[in-house]
């Protein structure tokens, strides 16, 4: 039986795409060249080398791609594009711990993304990353007991003159949000101001209507008497709506 061979000739060539922006024509499509071409077959060139196999492969690079991959532009922006790749990399897999998704929602090719997103997670700095948000995350939802009760405080004993305050003539204004303190702040759900004219056409005069909706004071402090054990199971609603109307002065002159 006559025995033969298999050498892999693999031709390689970009246009020239340095200095021409990002995307779609510019230096992303060299930087995915290199991320999910070029260096995935170094590595596995490595791989077999580091197994006793020396690969028979002739690699063919035109002289417009070697020119651009010993330019010092492609350099600093393959290393940027690498961070931002790797970045987005880590965030995306804390969501559902799932490398390949991970890879491909981070912009690798459905091609790539098993292999790339398995050698992502070898590189210490995306582990170290990836630990890193994952505390991160952690503590933003670790919160305590007690500062579930503190927010129900705020709503509960908040006082509707922390937040208004009324002239000699009865008129309700809404405070300046430098006045206002986090307490305060913590029992406002939602504000929403409209522009509404006021008077007869020769007396017109444009108002600004405030809407103030804060958080149900009622409903907060049964939670709070459910927990200290003041009450069985009730259930109580509802919500205080307070509308001030302001009138812009400025605008009532023109």
């Amino acid at each position: 039986m006559i025995k033969g061979k298999l050498v892999f000739v693999f031709h390689s060539h970009l246009p020239y795409v340095l200095s021409h922006g990002r995307w779609p024509h510019g230096t992303d499509w060299i930087n995915e060249a290199t991320a999910e071409t070029y260096i995935p077959l170094l590595q596995v060139f490595e791989r077999l080398i580091g197994e006793g196999i020396s690969p028979k492969i002739t690699i063919g690079i035109t002289p417009v791609l070697s020119e651009m991959l010993a330019d010092d532009q492609f350099k600093e922006e393959f290393t940027e594009y690498l961070k931002q790749k790797r970045e987005a990399f880590s965030h995306e897999y804390l969501s559902d711990l799932n490398k390949t998704q991970a890879a491909l929602r981070a912009g690798y090719s459905s091609k790539t993304a098993y292999s790339i997103g398995h050698e992502l997670l070898k590189i210490p700095e995306v582990q170290d990353r990836i630990a890193q948000l994952a505390t991160i995350k952690e503590q933003r939802a670790n919160k305590s007991a007690d500062d579930v009760i503190k927010e129900l405080e705020r709503v509960g004993f908040s006082q509707i003159g922390d937040i208004i305050e009324w002239n000699q003539s009865g008129m309700a204004f809404l405070k300046d949000s430098d006045e206002l303190d986090d307490d305060a702040m913590a029992a406002i759900e939602s504000v929403s101001v409209t522009e509404e004219q006021s008077g007869d056409d020769k007396n017109s005069r444009m108002v600004l209507k405030s809407k103030v909706k804060l958080h149900s004071k009622m409903a907060a402090l049964t939670q709070l008497a459910k927990h200290h054990g003041l009450v069985g199971d009730t259930e109580a609603r509802g919500d205080v709506n307070i509308q001030v109307n302001v009138v812009n002065y400025a605008k009532a002159k023109e």
